[in-house]
């Protein structure tokens, strides 16, 4: 009888992984636009970063004001100059600064919240590092 509870365990956690995967968006479900092909670029850390930001927020409908500012971003990133993509970086620090329930303890923040803060701590981290010219695009 054991058995059958680990087992059942087992298979419940893999089919949640699995529906986990299954449902976390790439860019070309949220922003179209970024079907045509891009390198490995500032632009497309940027990018990547805002998917990962934009994965982490709850599905609920009280959190759409959220996701429609990062697929607002994401559309707007594709055209902007690369003399100006450190400004797409500033606007995402300062909409997480202004929109998202940040705690001084951290350990009260929901999950949700403490995953975008690792997203954007390892990110910024990737950012100060910097990018030389030939990757500005």
């Amino acid at each position: 009888m054991r058995i059958f509870g680990i087992i059942y365990k087992l298979i419940y956690k893999l089919c949640h992984y699995i529906y986990y995967k299954m449902t976390l968006l790439n860019v070309e479900d949220i922003a179209p636009i970024w079907k045509y092909p891009h390198n490995g670029s500032k632009r497309c850390f940027i990018k990547e970063t805002i998917v990962s930001i934009y994965n982490q927020i709850p599905t609920e409908e009280k959190y759409n004001k959220h996701r429609n500012y990062l697929e607002k971003s994401l559309n707007t990133l594709w055209y902007m100059a690369p003399e100006i993509l450190n400004n797409a970086w500033i606007d995402i620090f300062n909409w997480l600064e202004k929109s998202i329930p940040f705690y001084n303890d951290q350990t009260r923040d929901p999950k949700w919240v403490q995953n975008i803060n690792t997203v954007w701590e390892n990110g910024n981290k990737i950012m100060v590092a910097g990018f030389s010219d030939d990757d500005e695009n």
